[in-house]
């Protein structure tokens, strides 16, 4: 993964070890997590990335957990800076290679987050649900997208799971196969609840971003500027545009929609992601992620390759 530039006891249970998950996380500290962790024997990855949050919040750290049939579940913790709580948790499973997926293998991922609803169910009740996994064949011609969420004075909770095997490209938007299960946990603050981008927002976004690419690779760093939120913008100098001008490389770049999502961290924020594939043979992909707050201001831009976190 590429740089991201600019903006911002021992607990032995097997129960745990079944359910992958961790649902208790008030008032928790990343040493206890660290723990866990150790005992599931994950892998602690490097960060290679820098994402500075407009919350109070530490970069996250990063662990790979081995899994049966399925990608390698991820592990982010993101924690307060004054004193190391946990501010939420994001678990992901996401086959990294963009190739059509076989029905056979899609089932795991069927299972897997049957079980997942199912666990956080059994603490916190039912949950608001939008969406289905019943139409099967929407993962070849669209996608087959299910999102559950829980709201209770313990914690807040959202999983969704996204899967499609369409692959299409029609001018600036190119559609990849996506396979992919999330799981946020977090401490509430506010009213939430999972929040589907239209097309009229979408393309309100993605001109914006166009624009402000336009401006970096032009040298107009003031006109780039105007689409930072002010709090970034004001962190950022002419040397970083510079670096990320490099980074991006180009600023031609094919909308995913696919790549549409929501991050979570006291509000919404809203996601876009890019695609530009660079060696087809070996399915390289080049992937850039523009974050967006609330007032659709850009406050992260993350250039990596689509090769996994190392």
């Amino acid at each position: 993964m590429k740089k991201l530039l600019f903006l911002s006891v021992l607990f032995c249970c097997p129960v745990w070890l079944m359910a992958q998950i961790n649902l208790d996380i008030k008032n928790k500290k990343m040493a206890f997590f660290k723990a866990i962790e150790n005992q599931n024997k994950s892998k602690l990855l490097k960060n290679k990335g820098l994402y500075i949050n407009p919350f109070d919040v530490n970069q996250p750290v990063i662990y790979r957990r081995k899994q049966p049939n399925l990608p390698d579940l991820l592990i982010y913790y993101y924690t307060f800076k004054k004193d190391s709580t946990i501010d939420y948790i994001l678990y992901e499973w996401q086959d990294t290679s963009t190739a059509v997926m076989a029905k056979e293998q899609m089932r795991y991922y069927f299972n897997k987050y049957n079980e997942l609803v199912a666990q956080i169910t059994a603490k916190y009740g039912k949950s608001q649900t939008d969406g289905n996994l019943k139409d099967s064949s929407l993962i070849e011609k669209d996608y087959l997208r299910q999102a559950d969420w829980w709201t209770n004075d313990a914690a807040y909770v959202e999983a969704y799971v996204v899967l499609s095997n369409k692959h299409s490209v029609m001018r600036n938007i190119r559609v990849l196969p996506t396979h992919t299960i999330r799981v946020f946990v977090r401490t509430p603050s506010i009213e939430r609840g999972p929040q589907a981008l239209s097309r009229d927002k979408t393309q309100q976004l993605d001109d914006k971003v166009q624009l402000f690419l336009k401006g970096l690779f032009m040298g107009d760093f003031d006109d780039s500027r105007k689409f930072i939120a002010p709090k970034v913008a004001a962190r950022v100098n002419d040397e970083q545009f510079d670096k990320l001008k490099e980074a991006i490389q180009s600023e031609t770049w094919q909308l995913d929609p696919n790549g549409k999502q929501v991050a979570v961290s006291g509000r919404f924020y809203t996601s876009l992601r890019y695609v530009r594939r660079t060696d087809t043979a070996k399915q390289a992909l080049d992937i850039l992620n523009i974050l967006f707050d609330d007032d659709d201001k850009i406050i992260a831009v993350q250039p990596f390759k689509k090769t996994g976190i190392q």
